[in-house]
């Protein structure tokens, strides 16, 4: 019920990866190049981009245009330093955004796709101000980080047959 925390970027491409071999996807990162490469045509899981993470955030085409993803009022939506108390909680237990996504400000960053040293992380998390819990609002870390304050959020791409 707890999101999850304590990953690198690479236990969470590792995971995506794993995802997509048990459901019969096309992996989306080789693993055993360095840098990790990618297969853009694979239809396996991945880290979503930073435009696909605000995106969704925002609440795509149902968007309100709301600050933090689901409200201006960031205690509807988010944990964070003012009312996280120190800890993640349970997923879901505050308002969802437009799309019903859960927990895209706030409770614990998410790593997104990225290459080089700095890898992008969204969202804000329960031990962070405000400003980073914003849609706009960004922060980095190094890939092989791990911490209590970053999970991660997979996507697919889908492909429709004309």
């Amino acid at each position: 019920k707890l999101p999850v925390e304590n990953v690198t970027w690479f236990d969470a491409i590792k995971y995506c990866n794993r995802m997509s071999g048990n459901e019969g996807f096309e992996p989306y990162y080789n693993l055993d190049s360095d840098p990790v490469s990618i297969n853009e045509t694979a239809n396996g899981y991945r880290l979503p981009d930073r435009n696909e993470w605000r995106y969704a955030a925002s609440g795509g085409n149902k968007s309100k245009g709301y600050e933090y993803s689901g409200s201006n009022n960031l205690d509807e939506v988010a944990w964070y330093k003012e009312n996280g108390g120190g800890k993640t909680h349970p997923v879901g237990s505050k308002k969802p955004n437009e799309l019903g996504f859960y927990d895209m400000s706030g409770n614990v960053y998410e790593w997104l796709h990225g290459t080089g040293r700095n890898i992008p992380i969204f969202g804000g998390c329960f031990g962070d101000v405000e400003e980073y819990a914003r849609i706009k609002g960004s922060n980095f870390s190094m890939p092989g980080d791990k911490s209590q304050y970053t999970g991660f959020r997979i996507a697919r791409s889908v492909r429709l047959e004309p």
